[in-house]
């Protein structure tokens, strides 16, 4: 964890609650080849099981996008599981629109992030 920590392109956002973590986001900058402005790629998000459905997930998700607005990114990128309807609905309703079928990877554009 320190190693991932120490970078400047690695964003671990954590959720607290009465001093407890309760949540988390992690997400990686990328430089991809379609563009010279960076990307950033959603590794994984998770939420405790007793604060789920709180609200806690899209505020880490919203979180993570105003960093994308100050870094100027343009496109965040996750990955789900075609049988994970938590994850693809959770994508879908926070501005993720889907680019393909089965696992899929779904695509935040610039309108999402500005």
């Amino acid at each position: 964890m320190a190693y991932l920590l120490g970078r400047d392109d690695c964003f671990f956002l954590v959720a607290v609650e009465a001093g407890q973590a309760i949540g988390f986001l992690l997400a990686y900058e990328f430089q991809g080849t379609d563009t010279d402005v960076p990307a950033v790629f959603l590794s994984e998000i998770g939420v405790a099981a007793t604060r789920r459905r709180h609200g806690i997930a899209r505020a880490l998700m919203d979180q993570m996008k105003a960093i994308c607005r100050k870094r100027g990114t343009t496109k965040m990128l996750a990955v789900a599981d075609e049988y994970d309807e938590a994850a693809t609905k959770f994508l879908e309703a926070t501005g993720a629109r889907r680019d393909g079928k089965g696992d899929a990877l779904f695509v935040y554009n610039r309108n999402v992030l500005e």
